[in-house]
């Protein structure tokens, strides 16, 4: 996520293919090779793995504020922004 934002902000010229491929190709490349992960372990791994991008995009949007990676049908406020509306 933060090399998709800071990538997205400093060099407007990069495709989309490399802001979200290239964390993709590592999420789904680097753990089961640094774990040495047999084909049954890969197999569970990457459902897993694709699952997990929508709830780290709402965790960023929640925790941080960053919603403009992946497009939910909603909106998903962060938590400042939650809370900060309760205060007034």
């Amino acid at each position: 996520m933060v090399f998709a934002r800071y990538s997205h902000l400093w060099f407007h010229t990069l495709p989309w293919q490399i802001y979200y491929g290239l964390p993709a190709l590592v999420t789904l490349t680097l753990a089961p090779l640094a774990l040495r992960m047999s084909r049954i372990e890969i197999c569970q791994y990457v459902p897993i793995a694709f699952l997990m991008a929508p709830l780290i995009h709402v965790v960023f949007s929640l925790l941080v504020g960053w919603h403009d990676y992946m497009p939910f049908p909603f909106y998903i406020p962060s938590l400042a922004e939650f809370f900060g509306s309760r205060i007034r």
